[in-house]
């Protein structure tokens, strides 16, 4: 992502300076061949015009997908920093990392052998993570994207997953982790949140889920195998579901 985003930047910066260029070139060689002095004033004009789009459209654009790499970046960090974390758990857990899902992929999906099933986004934002009237908040502010309705769509679609693959609809414990970030909420509409450094022991207290267990036992590479080729997509719709009902 952030790849992609850095050669829009580029892209961006290389087209608006070549038609600057263009543009003070044609104009040079308008005033060595003496052409009249409209035609000067045009060009001229157009130059101006040029300099403004630069100014107000091309140069603000870049900010923005600077900022946009940047994001990616960090985000990119924060997945690795809980993935490292994931991938020291013991042989009994299945960790998944992007998994596709409904609205892009999902950071994290891990299963238990005892039928526990986790599902965890992370998010790289610094400083204080706290909530209020059951809206997270980031340094006093609401977030700018609704995390927790974010995470509750994740869980609900491997919900269905497992529901399709083993005939059973049980909870989905989810969490979003934050990794840079002081953390005081513990729970918002049956979402985890929590430091990084809290994860595995929250893991670890969560009880397994009997019925899963039994029927995934199984299934346990075929389940596998259907997360990570995406086939969460495929599932029906949220159908007027309430992610709140999970």
């Amino acid at each position: 992502m952030a790849e992609e985003r850095r050669r829009g930047w580029l892209w961006l910066a290389l087209s608006g300076f070549l038609g600057l260029g263009c543009i003070l070139c044609l104009n040079w060689k308008n005033i060595r061949a003496h052409s009249p002095p409209t035609t000067t004033i045009a060009i001229a004009l157009v130059c101006m015009v040029g300099l403004v789009l630069v100014d107000r459209r091309i140069i603000p654009r870049m900010d923005f997908l600077d900022k946009r790499e940047n994001d990616a970046i960090r985000g990119a960090e924060a997945e690795e920093a809980v993935g490292a974390v994931l991938d020291q758990l013991p042989a009994d857990y299945m960790v998944l990392h992007d998994v596709p899902g409904p609205c892009g992929n999902i950071d994290h999906v891990v299963l238990r052998k005892d039928g526990a099933v986790f599902v965890i986004e992370t998010k790289s934002m610094a400083g204080q993570v706290s909530e209020r009237n059951g809206r997270l908040l980031i340094n006093g502010y609401p977030s700018q994207k609704d995390f927790v309705g974010q995470t509750l769509r994740n869980a609900f679609r491997v919900r269905e997953v497992l529901a399709a693959e083993l005939g059973v609809e049980r909870w989905v414990d989810s969490a979003i982790i934050f990794t840079k970030a002081c953390v005081s909420v513990c729970e918002i509409k049956r979402v985890r949140v929590m430091n990084v450094c809290s994860l595995k022991q929250w893991m670890a207290r969560t009880p397994g889920k009997r019925e899963i267990e039994r029927r995934a036992a199984m299934k346990w590479e075929k389940l596998r195998s259907v997360l990570q080729n995406g086939n969460c997509l495929e599932v029906a719709g949220e159908g007027g579901r309430n992610v709140d009902g999970l």
